[in-house]
């Protein structure tokens, strides 16, 4: 044998493979759902907080109309207008336009939310942001441009494949992807380099060394929430808070990698945003980048590890010939902090004091040996996996056991021919931990 073959691939061969590694290992799609859940719920805000003033946003009579608006828009942007004028061809008026592209973007964004059909909804949610925006250059600001472009990201990222209705469908799988980690790793580079850009060209101008930037900035009155004025007297605050915000954003696209400060220095960067948030009222700002930090940084993304799943402290049977319990199980697994083992139905019947249990309703057995069925034994599983006891505590809630009750009798009916009726299924739908 070639004792060359033997030989340990080269500096340049193992660092191809980390580059190769760092952005193509399976990561789960977990921070992704949160993302998407994150922009739905800050697009429904937005949305209700300006329903009530659609005329003056975006009619032909509005505060800024639309030819003065065009001016500083691309062409091809699409527009509120090019509807209203397409709803006059067949003799509806302006308002009823309006109202028409403002539903969509709202039946969109839910849609968005709740993860049904979440790439036609990402799609169609960009698409009616991005008129919406394109309409009212008057009234936005750095909150829609980060939205506008999360929104496009999520066209191509698998967001739906967690926390979401396709998952509990069996239309997408939740489980561990290259689409996901690639995703992922764009996210983050984009944040590094945001911040990094921010910070250099703050620090490039004076204002942030002497403290005049959050100075000038507490003292606007259309920004102001608090009365800073006794800062007058000690400027050192000021100035510290600058200095803070600089090390923050310059030190974000170092320090954020390194795994023993990622967490504070994610950490430090929310509490920023938390600050502006609360001392300049620009809420929606700080929140969407808090949530792009969260979700890029500190929710989970690394798959659970065989060897935990085997020395799990919970075990959790299900029905497996359901696609809607597999997605439930696989949720909660990709979820979870604390991993469990989930097993086919027809293992059920080995579970201390639970004979055949399994072929009826969920059951779970903790690592004291206690069985639970039905609803306590799914907020057993969530609980577990979410590391919050107290969620278990709903089980004792008359409603809770009849909506489980009602979904157990009809889940084949909910799953309709993903479900095979009376089957089997002696692993758990991805395959991740194989019964015993």
């Amino acid at each position: 044998m070639d004792p060359a073959s033997n030989a340990r691939p080269g500096a340049g061969a193992r660092l191809r493979a980390a580059a190769v590694r760092f952005v193509s290992a399976p990561a789960s799609p977990l921070p992704l759902g949160v993302l998407r859940i994150g922009l739905g719920l800050l697009l429904l805000s937005q949305a209700l907080l300006v329903a009530g003033h659609l005329g003056e946003i975006y009619d032909s009579r509005g505060l800024l109309q639309a030819p003065v608006n065009d001016q500083f828009v691309l062409p091809w942007t699409p527009r509120v207008h090019w509807a209203t004028r397409a709803f006059a061809a067949l003799g509806l008026q302006e308002s009823a336009a309006i109202r028409a592209v403002f539903a969509l973007h709202l039946a969109a964004a839910t849609a968005f939310l709740v993860g049904w059909r979440a790439r036609l909804a990402a799609v169609a949610v960009w698409l009616t942001h991005l008129t919406l925006v394109s309409s009212s250059l008057g009234y936005c600001y750095g909150l829609d441009t980060f939205m506008r472009i999360a929104l496009f990201y999520c066209v191509f990222a698998p967001v739906g494949h967690a926390l979401s209705l396709d998952v509990l469908a069996g239309r997408v799988s939740g489980a561990p992807s290259f689409a996901a980690r690639l995703a992922l790793r764009a996210l983050q580079l984009q944040l590094a380099l945001v911040y990094a850009a921010t910070g250099l060209e703050k620090a490039s101008g004076v204002q942030w060394w002497d403290g005049e930037a959050l100075w000038r900035s507490w003292m606007r009155a259309d920004l102001g929430t608090i009365d800073f004025s006794w800062v007058a007297s000690m400027p050192w605050v000021a100035k510290i808070g600058c200095w803070a915000t600089l090390l923050v954003e310059v030190g974000y696209a170092v320090f954020i990698w390194i795994p023993r400060t990622r967490r504070p220095w994610a950490l430090a960067t929310i509490a920023l945003h938390a600050g502006i948030g609360l001392t300049l009222g620009l809420v929606g700002f700080a929140c969407i980048m808090m949530l792009f930090t969260a979700c890029a940084w500190l929710v989970p993304s690394a798959p659970p590890l065989p060897r935990a799943l085997r020395s799990s402290a919970l075990t959790v049977a299900y029905d497996g010939s359901c696609r809607v319990c597999r997605a439930a199980v696989g949720l909660a697994l990709q979820a979870g902090r604390h991993a469990f083992r989930p097993v086919g139905r027809n293992h059920a019947r080995r579970l201390p004091g639970l004979p055949g249990a399994g072929a009826t309703q969920m059951v779970s057995v903790d690592a004291a040996g206690r069985a639970r069925t039905g609803a306590e034994a799914f907020l057993s599983m969530w609980a577990h996996a979410l590391g919050w006891p107290a969620l278990q505590r709903l089980a004792g809630l008359r409603l809770v056991g009849a909506t489980y009750g009602l979904f157990a009798r009809h889940r084949h009916a909910v799953c309709r021919a993903g479900c095979a009726t009376g089957a089997a299924a002696d692993t758990w739908a991805h395959g991740r931990a194989r019964t015993p």
